[in-house]
């Protein structure tokens, strides 16, 4: 039969091989560790796999190993630390050091010995170079960014926390990949996301490790600007994505129930919602560039064509209209959270001028809130009965809320903001005018329960009419 020793032929002989070394690699791989003495060889290895795009073997490796080169990377070997004891000045403090400092008599007059002996003691460290050069060229590889995005996208989260990776176009093209990519975890969390802790507040589930990883503590996102990357590519959707802006002109229809969040435009208006309402329970009171919403409302307009079968006289004639409806309804509840916030520091701010407040949410809300009123009311694209719509939102909120003393600032800031443009204060007497035709529109027990605004509202045009 041709068999030999034990029934083994040639091809079993040369199965079993192949069969116990691909075991010894890939054991070797699984209990490797990296370590100053290997981080070259892994490196090449890493280096090879990049080149010749096998990047899922490739991110593996990485993902198994980064903390041990972050440590490599950030680690000190005992030589140098030695060395850093006896000698602390480096080499140009050294030449740089201020003649009347003494160091005492000591190391003035044996100064040089000292240098020469950290000198020797000291030694170029090799391996903290390599894993430095290994962390740059990881994570500034493009398309193999690309494919961590979309594959291992909570490890990207990881390394972020840690602030491994603070380049501003790799955090760019991270959240550009998600925000591309419909299938990714960040359409399917922000679906999957939607249970409240208070009126507002949404329940970060720790199943959703891409939204708890970013809004967990939100000090990352300011610290390294995760909102821009998604403001900007929101805003050039809008901009260039003429397909988009099409079905963004057409009649609602079952973009509400069923393509919300498969939508860009939407999932960035709800992530600016989420960041901000985490923000404020963190104690984090920089506006976290909520100022967005401004730009997404101006570009929302300029790009407005309502197609010729749209009812514009529904709530939300078009997916544009349901965008404007939501960044209004966010930015007021962004200011109402402030009453679910523990301690009194939200409601502090620099007074009710149309000053900008750079450290206070509640402020900017405000401020963002009546220069998209402003853009809304003076739009020729926008029906009088949509801009009612909005006027009212915004003003039965403040009626419903207007006994609570602890907002009686805030409101004389909305109230100022919605007339004079947010922080631009600006007294325009068409607006205004127009303002006022809309108010007899609205239901007559607001504007009866807010004499003070309407009080505000007809000084504001006689003081025009006196110009």
């Amino acid at each position: 039969m041709g068999l030999g020793y034990g029934g083994f032929d040639q091809k079993n002989t040369t199965y079993l091989i192949f069969l116990f070394l691909s075991l010894y690699l890939y054991l070797k791989i699984k209990y490797a560790r990296i370590n100053s003495k290997n981080i070259d060889k892994f490196s090449e290895l890493v280096e090879e796999l990049i080149i010749n795009k096998k990047f899922p073997e490739a991110s593996v490796l990485i993902e198994k190993n980064i903390k041990s080169i972050e440590d490599i990377d950030g680690g000190v070997s005992f030589r140098n630390w030695l060395a850093k004891k006896i000698n602390p000045q480096d080499e140009l403090s050294y030449f740089l050091k201020d003649e009347e400092k003494s160091d005492g008599y000591f190391k003035e007059k044996y100064s040089v010995q000292i240098k020469l002996i950290a000198d020797k003691i000291r030694k170029n460290d090799e391996s903290k170079e390599i894993a430095s050069a290994l962390i740059i060229r990881v994570f500034n590889d493009k398309s193999f960014i690309k494919h961590l995005s979309i594959s291992k996208p909570y490890f990207l989260v990881d390394v972020l926390k840690r602030k491994t990776i603070c380049s501003e176009q790799i955090i760019k093209l991270f959240i550009n990949s998600l925000i591309e990519d419909l299938g990714s975890v960040y359409y399917f969390e922000f679906e999957n996301n939607q249970n409240l802790l208070t009126s507002n507040r949404y329940y970060l589930n720790p199943s959703n490790q891409f939204l708890n990883g970013i809004f967990s503590d939100c000090s990352i996102c300011k610290d390294l600007a995760i909102y821009k990357p998604v403001g900007d590519k929101v805003c050039n959707f809008i901009d260039y994505d003429k397909k988009l802006v099409c079905k963004y002109n057409e009649s609602l229809g079952n973009y509400y129930e069923n393509h919300k969040f498969q939508c860009p435009v939407y999932t960035g208006i709800q992530f600016f919602n989420v960041m901000i309402l985490e923000s404020m329970h963190q104690g984090i009171q920089w506006h976290m560039w909520l100022y967005y919403y401004q730009s997404f409302t101006g570009k929302i307009l300029k790009n407005m064509n309502p197609d010729s079968s749209v009812d514009e006289s529904v709530e939300w004639p078009t997916p544009f209209h349901f965008h404007l409806y939501m960044m209004i309804t966010n930015c007021l509840d962004w200011i109402y959270e402030c009453q679910d916030v523990d301690g009194e520091s939200v409601f502090k701010f620099n007074g009710t001028s149309l000053a900008h407040d750079n450290s206070s949410i509640l402020k900017s809300s405000a401020l963002c809130l009546g220069n998209m009123i402003y853009s809304i009311i003076s739009s020729s694209k926008i029906s009088n009965n949509f801009k009612v719509y909005i006027i009212e939102i915004v003003l039965r909120n403040i009626k419903d809320n207007k006994y609570d003393l602890r907002l009686s600032d805030i409101h004389h800031v909305m109230m100022k903001s919605i007339l004079f443009n947010g922080y631009h204060n600006k007294i325009d007497f068409n607006y205004l005018t127009s303002f006022k035709e809309l108010c007899d529109d609205v239901d007559h027990m607001i504007m009866f329960e807010l004499k003070d605004f309407d009080k505000l509202l007809n000084l504001s045009i006689d003081a025009c009419k006196k110009l």
